[in-house]
């Protein structure tokens, strides 16, 4: 019996994992599903505790940025961040523990569903 199934349906896909693998089975099987779906990363250079997650707006995305690791980060951004309304050109600093919300300037590809999650490396969340 197989552990691990897929059915594709009129234009979805559905999986069925019934097992718990190991971390590094279990990371492979969710790249394929989402290089097969298409999801991009938040980030394009994943960051050490921090989790990203970027949501679209009728004339922005958003980027939310939370620190787990309690080291804070500079992170690559452009906009404005919106918890201390400076502008950001180039990167944001998350503080130690804390967030970040920059509202960046609509691209000009849509990025498609319109919200990315990132994984916290490290942490399994």
């Amino acid at each position: 019996m197989p552990a691990v199934t897929r059915n594709v349906h009129g234009t979805g896909t559905a999986w069925y994992l019934a097992t718990r693998p190991d971390p590094d089975t279990l990371a492979a099987l969710l790249g394929r599903i989402r290089d097969e779906a298409g999801v991009r990363p938040a980030l394009a250079t994943p960051a050490d505790g921090i989790e990203a997650v970027r949501r679209s707006g009728t004339d922005a995305d958003y980027l939310f940025l939370i620190d787990h690791s309690g080291a804070g980060a500079e992170i690559p951004a452009h906009g404005m961040e919106l918890l201390t309304g400076k502008s950001v050109h180039g990167s944001v600093a998350v503080p130690a523990g804390g967030v970040a919300v920059v509202r960046e300037t609509r691209r000009t590809q849509s990025p498609g569903a319109g919200q990315y999650r990132q994984e916290v490396p490290g942490t399994g969340e």
